[in-house]
């Protein structure tokens, strides 16, 4: 029996602005002055999908053959109500996508698909990352979903789209809506690793309110949980996207913080990971995770602050002063949780100072996670941008310029050690 075809987010759009998604995406069939059966079909198939009416029909079908510049200029314009959106994501992807049914992808297709990026506020990175798994997933769409090199496509993409700050869920939804082979990803990383065992770490994500990063006790302890849990390392990178408005507003960027932001680490994997990386992503204020995270409470309400540990087998939530919770929760209504005795973070830092066992957050391992937390703040200040990372030296290899961010200058009298 098919899938039931899933609801791609533009058909929470009006029709003008369907109609201008659609025409920029169908204008890529012609960019290589070749529209073949294949590409038609699928048009037709998507206009369709979306109960397009015969005007916008029209408007669409001038947009492959024949679109003007002013046409083309107020397209361009119309979608930029996307940049605020993850729909902005999902239109690059469905871009490769359509450039992908003839099973060719021209350099025209793909400059034309960079202009769109630009437009959207989306780098040539990300552009690059969202092609390349597409080109990778139409070379698996063949293959049974339970085989190892299907397995491991996944599992890389996943990777992949988190090292670049790209969102997952918007490229698991593209496709969708002219019925194009984005099964491999969707199937893959809706299960969340159901297709791999050996319950093995493969992410983790942190949600919190609107809130500045790094000032609130709730940060620290939502972190905690994941930075204790996993013995985790300094990060080799960090990437942040934020609220859009004051990313175009210098004098708020120069008062304020952002009143949501999605920054993802890249940590080194150990031996409770599956792979040589970690992806640990953030999410706060206008940003959520992707659905595929929010689904596996199965419509229950998503914690507005709380911590996932997401594996091979299922997912471990964690509510800030909640209990745990294990997921998918019919999977695991037999496992019984391990005792813990009642702790006092008072007691154990006296007793301590007396020469008893270290507190649970003892200075060696709270500051290099403190540092871990900052390099948020820092990649905030630089949206867009994969800061790399080398904590022995202090710097960012890759971006120098945003090492004035690390430190300040100090009145006389309270200058510190250069590292």
């Amino acid at each position: 029996m098919p899938e039931e075809q899933k609801k791609h987010p533009l058909e929470e759009y009006s029709e003008d602005e369907q109609i201008a998604y659609l025409s920029v995406l169908s204008a890529v069939c012609y960019v290589d002055k070749e529209f073949g059966d294949m590409e038609k079909r699928q048009l037709d198939v998507l206009l369709a999908q979306l109960k397009i009416s015969d005007v916008g029909k029209a408007k669409i079908y001038s947009s492959v053959f024949n679109l003007q510049r002013e046409d083309k200029l107020a397209n361009l314009e119309a979608i930029q109500i996307l940049g605020n959106t993850e729909l902005k994501y999902t239109l690059i992807s469905d871009l490769c996508l359509f450039s992908l049914v003839d099973s060719k992808f021209s350099d025209d297709e793909y400059q034309y698909i960079l202009g769109i990026g630009e437009v959207l506020g989306i780098t040539q990175e990300q552009v690059d990352a969202i092609k390349s798994i597409q080109e990778n997933l139409d070379k698996i769409k063949d293959i049974p979903s339970n085989s190892e090199r299907f397995k491991r496509v996944i599992k890389d993409s996943a990777s992949t789209l988190a090292g670049v700050g790209v969102p997952i869920g918007a490229i698991a939804v593209s496709g969708s809506v002219f019925g194009l082979s984005a099964a491999g990803i969707t199937s893959g990383l809706a299960a969340l690793g159901a297709l791999v065992g050996g319950g093995m770490l493969l992410g983790a994500v942190v949600v919190v309110p609107a809130i500045a990063l790094g000032t609130a006790y709730g940060v620290k302890k939502l972190f905690d949980a994941v930075w204790k849990g996993l013995g985790l390392k300094p990060p080799v990178s960090v990437v942040a996207e934020v609220q859009e408005s004051w990313k175009n507003a210098a004098d708020r960027r120069a008062d304020v913080w952002p009143q949501g932001d999605h920054i993802t680490w890249m940590f080194p994997g150990n031996d409770m990971t599956d792979e040589d990386l970690l992806p640990l992503e953030w999410f706060d204020g206008e940003f959520y995770p992707p659905a595929e995270i929010m689904n596996l409470l199965a419509g229950k309400e998503y914690p507005a602050e709380s911590a996932m540990l997401i594996g091979t087998d299922g997912a471990l939530l964690i509510p800030h002063g909640g209990t745990p919770v294990l997921l998918p929760e019919d999977k695991f209504v037999n496992y019984k949780s391990p005792e813990f005795e009642a702790g006092n973070h008072y007691h154990s830092f006296v007793v301590a100072c007396l020469g008893g066992p270290k507190t649970e957050s003892h200075f060696a391992q709270s500051g290099p996670m403190t540092e871990a937390i900052l390099l948020g703040t820092v990649a905030i200040r630089e949206p867009g941008t994969r800061l790399e990372w080398n904590s022995d030296k202090m710097k960012f290899p890759n971006f120098p310029e945003a090492e004035k961010y690390l430190r300040r200058n100090y009145r006389r009298g309270w200058k510190t050690k250069e590292f």
